[in-house]
């Protein structure tokens, strides 16, 4: 959704959805090209087949199918079940699906998962209350009966051999472990706020464990409902969301008190890209992309724009091959720039053999492709017939000339370059402080010059290769 609705280039949006899809998602992108057509083609086919509210309501129900039932007087399971309700309604919510919070085949589900008794009582609260039968009400007749049932546990076993531990965070060792809970919140807030930004409330390490006894009081407003309906808590950014979970001791995963994300066992799932994260907390780095990504991503749309535009569609096929043959030269141009590194294609057997693989590989595509037909290329269409024999030949002697020109280019412009510069460099050295200013300042200028041939260079040895491809894949004259 947010690579659809950016400013991107349709080729670009492409490139970001091939990257971030995987497996059988990525199968269904292949052989549609890469233009805009292809763009929408591709987002037409993940829609129907990952997207719809249908396949939404679907996961839903198998999470839901997953869960193991409630055994009776079980205040374990109990609590599961508000945790597994707590998340259900979050993640319905992000998902735009709040109808389903109704009396619909997602609250009969959930009530297959209580036993019979629970039921019974949860009917019996409903008539009591004058409420009507919803997820939201289930959500909190469960939160009160996990309350409930965990004070009747303490009540009988005591408070030493219940599962609450109201000293979870308090002995002498409290300050490292208030240092150790930070250590950990540090990983899970990420990239998004500086340490001075945030102000841990202190008391957040007296609270029990993350069973202990569930509350309806949101410490955000103060007020009489959960955190996750917290109007301030929904309505704020990713960022405000962060500090609040961190200033009051909450998990990232899933908004819980007692406990950090890395020790949380709920299984928070996105549900938006299906990672292992809450959907309230996106990763920051899910979109935009850093210097390094956007040069790739520049190359990829400059390299496919050149096949496009000297090639035709028929060439997309050969794309890797051009982008990396493109690369290769720059890179080699490139590293030469350095002092003291060594040019590769300033040396014609480099060259040479780079043009004669080309040539070749070519050749035979030509042929594959047209068969003895690919031989009508050395004959022009509309010339004379006394003119004919002598335009054979030259064709011929042309195309047979390409790796040679091809390689002598690159190679002859490099190897000028670099024994110009070793010329003013000997001029600086011999004339010293005195007399070397101005073949310095020439030296400066070359080096400048030297890096645009070595990109033109790169480019000019590319194109040539679309266009000798585009030869022999449309075999026109």
């Amino acid at each position: 959704m947010f690579i659809d609705e950016s400013s991107l280039s349709p080729e670009t949006k492409l490139l970001y959805l091939r990257q971030h899809v995987s497996g059988e998602a990525s199968n269904l992108l292949n052989g549609i090209g890469y233009n805009a057509d292809a763009y929408e083609i591709a987002k037409n086919r993940l829609g129907r087949r990952y997207g719809g509210e249908r396949r939404k309501i679907g996961l839903f129900l198998e999470k839901i199918e997953n869960f193991e039932t409630i055994k009776p007087g079980n205040a374990f399971d109990l609590e599961r079940f508000s945790n597994f309700l707590d998340l259900l309604v979050v993640n319905l919510k992000e998902s735009n699906l709040e109808n389903e919070l109704n009396s619909g085949l997602l609250y009969v589900q959930l009530q297959k998962k209580m036993n019979k008794s629970l039921v019974a009582s949860f009917h019996r609260w409903l008539h009591e209350q004058n409420l009507n039968g919803s997820v939201m009400t289930l959500r909190k007749f469960i939160s009160l009966e996990s309350e409930f049932e965990i004070i009747a546990e303490e009540t009988d076993r005591g408070f030493s051999n219940s599962e609450v531990d109201t000293n979870f965070f308090v002995s002498e060792n409290s300050e490292l472990e208030q240092q150790d809970y930070l250590k950990c919140i540090e990983g899970d807030r990420g990239m998004l706020c500086s340490d001075s930004e945030i102000k841990v409330d202190k008391n957040i390490f007296l609270s029990c464990s993350a069973k202990q006894n569930k509350s309806l009081f949101c410490y955000i407003c103060k007020k009489n409902h959960e955190i996750v309906e917290c109007p301030k808590f929904i309505s704020s950014t990713v960022e405000e969301r962060q500090k609040l979970v961190m200033k009051y001791g909450l998990c990232f995963g899933c908004i819980g008190r007692g406990h950090i994300k890395k020790n949380c066992n709920h299984g928070i799932v996105c549900q938006k890209c299906q990672k292992n994260h809450n959907t309230l907390f996106p990763k920051k780095n899910s979109i935009l992309p850093n210097k390094l990504q956007l040069l790739a991503e520049l190359s990829y749309t400059f390299v496919s724009k050149m096949i496009g535009d000297t090639a035709g569609s028929k060439a997309r096929p050969y794309f890797a091959f051009i982008f990396s043959l493109f690369m290769f030269v720059l890179f080699c141009n490139m590293f030469g720039m350095i002092p003291y590194t060594f040019t590769v294609t300033s040396h014609i057997i480099v060259t040479f053999m780079l043009a004669a693989f080309i040539f070749i590989g070519v050749t035979i595509i030509g042929f594959i492709k047209h068969g003895f037909g690919y031989l009508k290329l050395f004959v022009p269409s509309g010339v004379p017939a006394v003119l004919l024999p002598l335009i054979v030949v030259i064709e011929i002697i042309s195309y047979l000339s390409r790796p040679i020109s091809l390689s002598v280019r690159l190679f002859a412009n490099m190897m000028a370059g670099h024994t110009m510069m070793k010329v003013f460099g000997g001029f600086v050295i011999s004339l010293g402080i005195v007399g070397g200013w101005l073949p310095l300042s020439f030296s400066v200028a070359l080096t400048g010059l030297e890096i645009l041939v070595a990109f033109l260079q790169a480019y000019v040895f590319a194109i040539l290769t679309c266009i000798y491809l585009n030869d022999a894949l449309n075999l026109h004259h």
